[in-house]
């Protein structure tokens, strides 16, 4: 055994330690058995899949873009530092106190009726869920959820075997590589900085040796096939989280009849980018409503994981964090208004820059070997040939003979550096009328290409007319929400304009699909699903003589228009229609 691999095991047992120490001591920490039961069970399986990378080493794990050993640790470290405020007081024989008033709200602070975004399981915000628990519904629900799941499959199988089988588009013959790289270095391989390490990672643990051919193409698009199927499992589970059972399956039907049937047979890494996205926005606005520790811990992991999927997570996390700032200064100034002094109480600010610079750490942790290799390699840690270099073209015909053509990656460009693209060039060179008619114009046509896609435009312009419409008619709700959470409402509205300011500035570099914009589509169904329900929980409509709840109203409509959708992909869509783009 080398002492790379000695190391290696030694430092997975220590995480073993950590984990089972921490978990034999729930039980005096949560109340229920099945809580840390499931702690210690995730504890089990995180040091599981640490220990089967053992066999894969080659070179120390922390040297590698990406590692099941090292991001282990890095949960395992979060796990702790998570549980420290409960371990504490207990250690120091004190009670754990119940949590207290915390800037402008706290636990006796109720938000105005239908507003928060973390709710009791199952009962969203406004619609009381139903006091007894019925057998029948679920088993319903069961037999919904496996009919549905038996033809996505067979949609899904269909477009893999009569429409995806050219692996030179749409970059699947990259991603193979990337995978064969990695299998034949042990893992090691150092990417170029233009695809991100986590998928092909994938796909090198789970098809076979021999590079990109015939085989292995097939392998991997089944793959992904049963990696749409667990994600989407997930984001329902998600949704479970902040909706009845009905609403969290419809929404889950909309996610997987209009966009994920169609990128599932690809040997992509957009969806596991898009699954990641939504619980990262999920997860940041948790976290506004409920500031924890915990929560700003496992932000900062996924955050990692996501950025190490797709080099897209950066704006979206900046944002985050400037909306904690921001939601620490508005503590601030409520802490002086109701002390009446001159200062803020002592500890103010120190509570309110935790979560940032927790969620900053444990993302720099998650992602520091591929940052590492980076800077070694590089010269920059956060270098990709996209934001770096490729951004700052007008077109793809101009990047391959730029930087493209001169090394940029195998290592900095070997270019004059007067010639080498930046924001500092791009200004230089370009009129403010240039830069808004880029934006605007592939702007425009984002939306034409939406519209003639999948079938995900109509539900994102129906959700988009539904929350219109619910402000609309309650203005005085809407004001309440705004009053309550303007560091909420404020990161929702930079996010989807950031995200769209930079899709439609990265466009000319891109074909013509909709690839990044639609990390925002989930997100998106998420934040109108629950805003209506918030604005509108408690109105009904009348049709002859019969009054009929809003959002009943608005699940008929959904559930008639997913069903067609189906049936659409089944004998027509899933046979022809391209989902690479």
């Amino acid at each position: 055994m080398t002492f790379s691999q000695a190391a290696t095991v030694l430092v997975l047992a220590g995480s073993a330690v950590v984990f089972f120490c921490t978990t034999a001591i729930l039980p005096a920490t949560w109340s229920t058995p099945s809580r840390w039961g499931l702690r210690l069970a995730i504890a089990v399986l995180m040091a599981a899949i640490g220990i089967l990378e053992v066999p894969l080493v080659g070179l120390p794990f922390w040297s590698r873009d990406f590692s099941l050993t090292w991001l282990s640790m890095v949960v395992a470290l979060g796990f702790v530092g998570a549980l420290l405020p409960r371990f504490l007081p207990l250690a120091l024989g004190r009670r754990i106190p119940h949590q207290v008033m915390d800037g402008r709200r706290g636990s006796d602070a109720a938000p105005p009726s239908g507003m928060a975004i973390a709710t009791e399981r199952g009962n969203p915000a406004g619609s009381a869920s139903p006091a007894r628990n019925r057998l029948l519904p679920v088993l319903l629900a069961i037999a919904i959820v496996t009919i549905s799941l038996i033809l996505y499959v067979i949609s899904a199988e269909q477009n893999l075997i009569r429409v995806n089988t050219d692996l030179a588009t749409s970059d699947q013959r990259a991603y193979l590589s990337y995978a064969a790289r990695m299998q034949d270095s042990g893992f090691a391989h150092i990417g170029d900085r233009n695809r991100m390490p986590v998928f092909p990672f994938l796909l090198a643990l789970t098809i076979e040796r021999g590079g990109p051919n015939e085989a292995t193409f097939r392998q991997a698009k089944t793959v992904n096939l049963v990696l749409s199927i667990v994600l989407l499992v997930g984001c329902g589970m998600i949704l479970r989280r902040y909706f009845d059972l009905r609403w969290a399956i419809l929404l889950t039907e909309i996610a997987a009849w209009s966009l994920f049937v169609f990128k599932a047979p690809y040997v992509q890494a957009e969806l596991l980018y898009y699954a990641l996205t939504f619980g990262l926005v999920v997860m940041a606005l948790e976290l506004l409503v409920r500031p924890s520790a915990a929560m700003a811990i496992a932000l900062g992991i996924v955050a990692g994981l996501a950025h190490l999927t797709k080099a897209s997570v950066l704006p979206g996390l900046v944002l985050l964090l400037a909306a904690l700032l921001v939601q620490g200064l508005l503590k601030r100034a409520q802490a002086v208004r109701v002390t009446s002094a001159a200062s803020p109480p002592r500890g103010i600010w120190a509570s309110s820059l935790r979560y940032p610079f927790l969620i900053a750490c444990f993302f720099l942790l998650t992602i520091f070997p591929y940052i590492k290799n980076s800077w070694y390699r590089f010269g920059h840690l956060f270098y990709n040939v996209n934001s770096t270099f490729y951004m700052w073209y007008d077109s793809w015909d101009e990047a391959k003979p730029g930087t493209r053509a001169h090394g940029d990656r195998v290592g900095w460009p070997d270019m004059p550096a007067e010639e080498i693209p930046g924001p500092g060039k791009y200004l230089r060179e370009h009129s403010l009328a240039q830069m808004a008619d880029r934006v605007l114009s592939n702007a425009q046509d984002t939306l034409a290409v939406a519209a003639g896609s999948y079938g995900y435009f109509k539900y994102a312009l129906l959700f988009s007319l539904a929350l219109l419409v619910a402000v609309v008619l309650n203005p005085d709700r809407a004001n309440a929400i705004w009053r309550t959470y303007p560091e909420l409402v404020l990161y929702i509205l930079a996010f989807f304009a950031a995200h769209a300011v930079l899709d439609s500035w990265f466009r000319p570099l891109l074909d013509h699909g909709n690839r990044l914009v639609l990390a925002l589509y989930l997100p998106f169904l998420f934040i109108g699903a629950r805003a209506v329900h918030s604005l509108v929980s408690d109105g009904y409509v009348e049709f002859r003589g019969s009054r009929l709840r809003v959002t009943d109203a608005l699940f008929l409509g959904l559930t008639v228009l997913v069903l067609s959708d189906v049936w659409a992909v089944l004998v027509d869509r899933s046979l022809h229609m391209y989902g690479g783009h």
